[in-house]
């Protein structure tokens, strides 16, 4: 298949706005992925407490699955609007 088919379909151009947005999009998971090795020595001591996290996380994410199942997504606006901050 000829790229220039591919360019004419979608009517996209070297200097559209979709490389740009993809470029902004990426360059953080880059710069992530670049200091990775110099970051896992404090990841390594995180793990004591990040079982608490992915637990307490978990529940927030089943409790919001449940609340969609039964359509009542409402009480999540309604706790958090009142909650004093």
């Amino acid at each position: 298949m000829n790229l220039s088919f591919f360019w004419r379909y979608f009517n996209i151009s070297l200097n559209s706005e979709y490389h740009i947005n993809a470029f902004r999009l990426g360059v953080p998971f880059l710069i992530i992925g670049a200091l990775a090795g110099k970051i896992e020595p404090y990841l390594s001591r995180s793990f004591a407490w990040i079982q608490y996290i992915n637990i307490l996380f978990g529940g927030v994410l089943v409790w919001l699955g449940a609340l969609a199942f039964t359509q009542n997504l409402s009480v999540c606006r309604e706790v958090l609007w009142n909650f004093p901050f």
